[in-house]
């Protein structure tokens, strides 16, 4: 069992499957349980940070950060990726629609990543045209590279298994 830590009880309670929604007439949620940018660190050397969705995104996207004073993520296209070289990018726990609060993974073993099917294993990810899923092959002029996500089987029904570390946005294809 993997245990979190965040300091101030943060851990405790942990879910990186839920989403938030601010609700002035949910008194659980009047404001984000959490300050965006909030990291925990997982015994099992996982890492997530806590951010809020600036679109939709489904649970195991690749997601890319595009506020960084706010950690605003969106699902990853080629088209946000695209001249982003080092931007922050990860792996949502949660499906989410704009505004709500959701954590995503930096770091650590993934059994779920959003990849093309066919994508083959320890190669350079990039960017795709479909939100949120990373593939093997870059398309010159139009996707960028993913940096520190590497997928480690061929992907099967459009998702892998993964190991993710300081991931961001490489050059551009």
């Amino acid at each position: 069992m993997t245990i979190y830590y965040g300091g101030m009880g943060v851990g405790e309670g942990f879910n990186p499957a839920t989403s938030y929604t601010v609700s002035t007439s949910t008194p659980e949620y009047p404001g984000a349980p959490l300050a965006v940018g909030t990291h925990l660190h997982g015994s099992d050397g996982s890492t997530w940070v806590f951010c809020v969705a600036g679109g939709s995104i489904t649970a195991n996207d690749a997601v890319l950060v595009t506020t960084n004073s706010s950690w605003t993520v969106q699902a990853m296209t080629s088209t946000l990726a695209k001249g982003k070289l080092g931007q922050r990018a990860g792996i949502a726990g949660a499906t989410a629609t704009s505004g709500q609060y959701l954590w995503v993974q930096t770091a650590g073993y993934n059994s779920s990543v959003n990849a093309v099917t066919g994508a083959t294993a320890f190669t350079v990810l990039h960017s795709s045209a479909t939100a949120g899923r990373l593939t093997a092959t870059a398309v010159g002029g139009t996707s960028a590279a993913v940096t520190g996500i590497v997928i480690l089987a061929t992907a099967a029904s459009n998702t892998a298994a993964a190991f993710i570390t300081g991931a961001a946005i490489g050059a551009d294809d």
